[in-house]
């Protein structure tokens, strides 16, 4: 069992048909907004927790995480030979969901640990226990991610820190391929799912909830497709514990921080339209936001 220890929709079809029921037909894609187009992206049902980088609340990075978040990255760690933090704030020529901005991680090999791990991510609050929750994000992997035998998380559900283990549920890229993890007592299990691909944005739909028992549900679509292997997933996701689970969403590359082989010394990605809801509507963006779509140029 390959996992190591550690510390979200859709196409946007599928964010403005997320208040349909699972297995409606998927809208075609809609045309490029103008160069240059700003729009507003409400949600079509309130959300718990939003960041699409268009506030000036959410555009502290890096000094600060936007409200409501935690910065595990290294606020003052500038990489000397392209001048990039790990973690800002992007505008076009810059790939952009949807919207006029999204935000760019960047890791090295040799940034500092923090939290035991090589990282740079963004955390959420950690959630009530057994709650049911929806999460959506899109994520941009550019050309130069490039294949690797070491993997790296690109978003992870984490217990509490007075759990140990491995997450209980994550997203990671690994020897070309995605593959979602999960962990939970007596639980350890690594899917590949398909191969990712570079210069384009992936979305992601997740729906969970999170249990120890026959109540457990986790269904992820992949670009409005539904992942094998996750379509309805029933039973425990979850460990045994009196807290709940947190979102964490960047870069995390364990192997880095314990000098294990590796094929890659840089990675860096974009990420835009994350939503945290109660709902599926809480997660979607409505048809009038169609114009604000903004596939970007490799």
């Amino acid at each position: 069992m390959r996992l190591r220890p550690t510390a979200a929709v859709t196409a946007l079809a599928l964010l403005t048909a997320a208040c349909a029921q699972p297995g409606a037909a998927t809208p075609a894609a809609v045309p490029p907004a103008p160069s240059g187009a700003l729009c507003t992206l409400p949600s079509v049902a309130p959300a718990l927790s939003t960041l699409d980088w268009e506030s000036a609340r959410q555009q502290t990075v890096p000094g600060d995480p936007p409200q409501g978040w935690a910065g595990e990255y290294d606020a003052g760690l500038v990489h000397p030979d392209n001048r990039q933090p790990q973690l800002r704030v992007v505008r076009a020529p810059d790939p952009v969901r949807a919207g006029g901005a999204a935000a760019r991680f960047e890791l090295r090999r040799d940034d500092p640990v923090i939290n035991s791990g090589t990282r740079a991510e963004l955390s959420a609050p950690i959630e009530p226990r057994n709650a049911e929750r929806w999460y959506a994000f899109s994520v941009f992997l550019p050309r130069t991610w490039a294949r690797d035998r070491s993997p790296e998380i690109i978003a992870q559900w984490h217990q509490h820190h007075s759990v140990p283990g491995n997450p209980p549920l994550a997203i990671a890229t690994y020897r070309g391929q995605w593959e979602i993890q999960t962990a939970w007592d007596g639980h350890e299990d690594a899917a590949r799912v398909g191969a990712y691909r570079t210069g384009r944005w992936t979305d992601w739909l997740v729906h969970v909830k999170w249990s120890t028992g026959a109540a457990g549900v986790v269904q992820i679509w992949r670009d409005g497709e539904p992942v094998r292997g996750f379509a309805d997933r029933r039973g425990p996701n979850t460990y045994r514990s009196d807290h709940g689970v947190y979102l964490k969403v960047g870069i995390y590359k364990w192997d880095w921080s314990q000098k294990r082989p590796t094929d890659t010394t840089r990675r860096f990605l974009y990420l835009d339209e994350l939503r945290i809801a109660q709902t599926r509507a809480g997660v979607a963006i409505p048809r009038a936001a169609e114009a604000c779509y903004r596939p970007s140029n490799p």
